[in-house]
């Protein structure tokens, strides 16, 4: 305000005054015009700065926000009308952030070990666990490799909390930098632990939307975890892609409270409520690329969400195919040939992951 003050009383003086050349007037105004555009630009940045201290949160202390302190809010943050369009208060949406920040409580796989079965060499166990033989000395100081009679245990896997992981190169072409090891935990079985690696941001979102899952609806089916890429990455048959940390295959939720399994799923048979609450939590608090999945469950999904008053805008944002012949080829949800028994889940590049595409 003093600023505005000043510029208003300076201009007003050369106006008075009438001997002031033609142009010094000019060129007073020019200026005056320009210190004019510093003070908006000044106020809109006030702005923009308070409304995003509105949504901040406390950052938490732990394995997974320290890791990530830095961009753990930012990357996670959509915008007041974003919010306005899905159908979520501002509450709700410092609520959702503040929900995935509280990750840090969340299972970390601890050591895993592995026999030296009858009959096996070391050589044997370590191209099972895709171990380097330093890797394998590294992991057991006290043990003589050369020296290890069937029956052994030995560390065949520990977590490097000291180092972040990283997606390296393309999801099809690619490697994975110190993948995390998928954890068990109450709602979902791993289906091979030995496939079961990802980047941090990978497996904070599965264990984050089956928490969510579980809180809404403690009854039903498990979800089965099936692969997400090899301990370091790489060429995964007969996956195309899953090289790189940040794809998973999840079964659907079905109606029968029976051991989930990577079977064809009718529409009658799906768990709607379920399956939809472990989307859309994934969807609006983690950052997604694709998800594929059939045609048939895509427009069953749909119908569900929107019978239960999720915004229009918003579905139609987020699935490629729904009733009333709707179509938005980019949209995150889309159709892939082969995805009737599973959906393919491929999270987006991380801020550690390295030339990540």
């Amino acid at each position: 305000m003093a600023l505005g003050h000043r510029i208003r009383s300076f201009l007003l003086t050369l106006l008075s005054h009438r001997r002031t050349p033609a142009h010094l007037l000019g060129l007073s105004i020019i200026v005056s015009l320009v210190m004019a555009m510093v003070v908006l630009t000044a106020r809109s940045q006030t702005i923009t700065v308070t409304s995003l201290d509105r949504l901040a949160v406390p950052r938490p202390l732990g394995f997974v926000a320290a890791r990530r302190e830095a961009t753990a809010l930012t990357a996670n943050v959509i915008s007041r009308s974003q919010a306005q369009i899905w159908g979520l208060a501002t509450s709700d949406h410092v609520s959702a952030i503040a929900g995935h920040l509280a990750l840090i409580d969340r299972p970390v796989r601890a050591n895993v070990y592995d026999r030296v079965q009858e009959g096996e060499s070391v050589v044997q166990l370590r191209q099972r666990w895709r171990l380097r033989e330093s890797d394998l000395a590294r992991l057991n100081p006290d043990v003589d490799l050369d020296q290890v009679e069937p029956g052994t245990q030995l560390c065949v896997w520990h977590q490097d909390t000291a180092n972040t992981s990283r997606s390296c190169y393309r999801a099809n072409r690619g490697r994975l930098q110190n993948g995390e090891l998928m954890p068990p935990g109450e709602g979902w079985i791993i289906r091979n632990e030995r496939l079961a690696y990802a980047v941090d941001q990978t497996i904070d979102g599965l264990i984050h939307a089956m928490r969510v899952v579980m809180s809404k609806h403690p009854e039903g089916q498990e979800l089965l975890v099936a692969d997400l890429s090899s301990r370091n990455g790489g060429r995964l048959r007969p996956h195309l892609s899953h090289q790189s940390g940040r794809d998973a295959d999840v079964t659907y939720f079905r109606l029968a409270d029976d051991q989930p399994s990577f079977s064809h799923v009718r529409v009658s048979e799906l768990d709607l409520p379920r399956t939809w609450t472990f989307i859309r939590t994934l969807l609006v608090n983690h950052e997604i690329e694709y998800m594929f999945m059939s045609r048939a469950i895509q427009e069953a999904l749909y119908r569900y969400a929107e019978s239960i008053g999720e915004h229009p805008a918003f579905l139609d944002q987020v699935f490629q195919y729904g009733p009333r012949g709707h179509r938005n080829s980019r949209a995150p949800i889309r159709f892939a040939r082969g995805h009737g028994d599973h959906i393919h889940i491929r999270f987006a590049c991380g801020e550690d992951d390295l030339y990540c595409r």
